[in-house]
């Protein structure tokens, strides 16, 4: 039989999947960043968790990997969004978010990355024939959420109201999905004044944790590890002009669907560059990652493209335990 890892079955790859996040994780074993002083959001509550349990949980973000690359790898089969039917997204997704950038935020950055894969599944499912209100208000309401986790990912909301504008959404159906992306952000602020504060306290927390510098760039990253990062770019953007040569052939839903993508890939690439940007963004930019990189290894051979997927679990692996 002819060995074809990117065409590799459903078993094999969540096997590699959790071998390749457990790994990651094994290596994050260091204590996450002390929270400033002040205000907390849900995300310095989850770094003090760590703090306090690190083994369980280390244990739990396995476990959170794990689902989000099985949502994941589902979502990229059910929507075809690969030419082939390939679940190679998932190992990509396992590399990606454990062992892509070296950080020791495990919690928060297994924590985004679930929450952003659970939005993208609920925005696609938004884009068929009638009303979508549940779908949409799910889709919101999780990248709603994922600010108040992780604050540099702030500017993943505004796939909100591309995913209206693209899956061609009616307006009382933007009022559901504009409900459900301000309600994390709502319920915060109540908690913030059941505990005495100010009404605007939860705004003011989430302005000062975008702004406040991290110290952290991916400048910083050693040069094998950016050479990684790299080239896992380079085959994101293969895919995006691979999707842009091909939208005038593609129908209403599969182009709705790609642009999609690409905004997701484009929004997410340069949240790096921002003062508070973390390690834990690899969580974030996991996501697009995994869903783009597949095509471009569907459109090579297969002993081509298995070579390189190996080189790269290898590569990765081997900088993480080094």
């Amino acid at each position: 039989m002819r060995f074809d890892i990117v065409r590799q079955p459903l078993l094999a790859a969540i096997f590699t999947m959790l071998l390749l996040a457990a790994a990651g994780l094994v290596r994050s074993g260091g204590p996450p960043p002390e929270p400033d002083g002040g205000l907390l959001l849900p995300g310095a509550l989850l770094q003090r968790l760590q703090s306090a349990a690190p083994l369980a949980t280390r244990l739990l973000c396995v476990a959170v990997l794990f689902g989000g690359g099985l949502v994941l790898g589902r979502t990229s089969v059910r929507c075809a969004l690969y030419p082939t039917h390939t679940y190679i997204a998932m190992p990509l997704y396992g590399l990606c978010a454990a062992l892509l950038l070296p950080g020791d935020d495990c919690a928060v950055q297994c924590t985004a990355s679930l929450l952003l894969i659970l939005g993208v599944r609920n925005l696609y499912a938004s884009c068929r024939n009638g009303y979508s209100f549940d779908p949409l208000f799910r889709g919101a309401f999780w990248l709603g959420l994922l600010p108040l986790v992780l604050a540099p990912a702030l500017p993943l909301v505004v796939l909100v109201p591309a995913a209206l504008i693209l899956f061609k959404r009616s307006a009382r159906e933007a009022c559901v999905a504009l409900f459900g992306l301000l309600l994390p952000f709502a319920a915060c602020s109540y908690g913030y004044w059941l505990a005495g504060e100010p009404p605007g306290a939860c705004g003011e927390a989430l302005r000062e944790a975008l702004l406040h510098p991290s110290g952290w760039s991916p400048l910083l990253l050693p040069t094998p590890t950016l050479g990684l990062v790299g080239a896992l770019l380079l085959f994101a953007l293969w895919a995006a002009a691979d999707y842009l040569g091909s939208l005038r052939s593609l129908g209403s839903r599969p182009r709705a669907t790609a642009l999609f993508n690409l905004l997701l890939f484009a929004v997410a690439a340069p949240l790096g560059a921002l003062p508070s940007a973390t390690p834990a963004l690899a969580g974030v930019l996991a996501v697009p990652l995994a869903l783009l990189v597949p095509l471009p290894l569907t459109r090579i051979a297969a002993p081509v493209a298995s070579l390189l997927c190996l080189g790269a679990a290898a590569f990765a692996l081997v900088l993480r335990f080094a």
